[in-house]
């Protein structure tokens, strides 16, 4: 398996450049300015590869579940990306507010020249998806909820649910009938290379941003709970969350793909995508790089759908459960249509508060 020792070698050399370039200059690299061109650029990239995936969860004994995946790019340089699959997580039950998670989390490297067994064959630009074991809940399918990540690699995208061109990783430890653990998988596309995924945008980002994208990864949480109308029993909406830079150093942004596999009445399914939405993330640090204050901020359009965001202090999934008093007093954001008096479209964050108990923030 040549092509995933490839990918374990690049995931290596790319931590070891990192810390070499943090320790070579003896201080925190703090991001830099982006031009207008290079925040778009990043936009529509991760855009592009969110509209090519999504995310699936399986819980016994449940229906309709609501899972999110988190997007974002590497800052060691190339066509690389990281991702963060987290089941549906935020409810209500009889003691109130509850978060009770599991996680998937897997890297991606892109290429514009895949090689083939048969040289007659021309070149095509490929991707490897592998999933990351040790930031990972890998569960057995009868006992937890199981997550399934699929990309499309095909040039049309119809249905990622069933693609023509299938990429597949999941959260499974073991065999369960007949389904089997899927660690890591590879294909050759040229969809790949219409979207513009094979080329990095700018090599600006720095180890200060990739550290705040796998910060947001692990707080921010979307539900349709704690909206006017909650959350359906029968709900299939499932969510896409690209995280990428703005043009101030301390402006972060992201933009929501909401998606719905629908059953029709016929037995037959139906793929329909809801309204981009964006965020802002405004982030403030102390001299040693520690977080310190900022905003949140949602920008909904006429056909978001309701949602509430929450950012909570990160977790240990799989074993942490948080409960009333950890929602308490955290950013809270809340959409439920156009010009709702019960909108809440900003929050401040006080990023010291909900990272006092993690090392995210030393």
């Amino acid at each position: 398996m040549t092509w995933y020792r490839n990918l374990k070698l690049h995931l290596l050399l790319s931590g070891v450049l990192l810390f070499f370039s943090s320790a070579s200059s003896g201080a925190t690299e703090l991001p830099v300015a982006l031009s207008p061109e290079e925040v778009e650029c990043d936009r529509q990239q991760l855009e592009h590869l969110a509209l090519r995936m999504v995310v699936s969860e399986v819980e016994p004994g449940a229906e309709a579940l609501n899972p999110s995946l988190f997007l974002w790019r590497q800052a060691s340089g190339g066509a690389s990306y990281s991702g963060l699959a987290v089941t549906d997580s935020v409810r209500e039950d009889s003691l109130g507010k509850i978060r009770d998670e599991r996680q998937l989390s897997i890297e991606m490297v892109f290429g514009e020249k895949g090689d083939l067994l048969d040289p007659r064959r021309p070149l095509l630009p490929h991707v490897t998806i592998a999933r990351r074991s040790q930031d990972s809940n890998l569960v057995v399918a009868t006992s937890e909820p199981w997550m399934t990540i699929t990309m499309e690699v095909a040039a049309l995208v119809e249905d990622p649910y069933v693609p023509k061109i299938p990429l597949a990783v999941n959260s499974l430890k073991t065999n369960s009938g007949r389904r089997q653990p899927l660690s890591a998988a590879d294909a050759l596309g040229r969809g790949l290379l219409a979207d513009g995924l094979t080329r990095p945008c700018h090599a600006k980002l720095t180890a200060f941003d990739e550290r705040i994208f796998r910060i947001l990864s692990r707080t921010l949480r979307l539900t349709r709970w704690f909206t006017l109308l909650g959350a359906g029993p029968n709900d299939p909406t499932a969510w896409n969350i690209v995280l990428f830079r703005g043009g101030d150093p301390h402006l972060y942004r992201g933009t929501i793909l909401g998606y719905q596999r629908v059953r029709n009445d016929d037995g037959t399914t139906t793929f329909n995508r809801l309204e981009l939405t964006a965020l802002e993330f405004e982030i403030h640090w102390d001299a040693e790089g520690r977080l310190t204050d900022g905003e949140i901020r949602l920008f909904p359009q006429p056909h978001t759908g309701r949602l509430s965001i929450f950012l909570l202090p990160p977790m240990l999934p799989g074993r942490d459960q948080q409960r009333e008093g950890t929602f308490a007093g955290k950013p809270y954001l809340r959409f439920d249509y156009t010009d709702a008096p019960s909108n809440i479209l900003t929050a401040p964050v006080n990023w010291g508060d909900l990272l006092a108990n993690s090392s995210w923030n030393q």
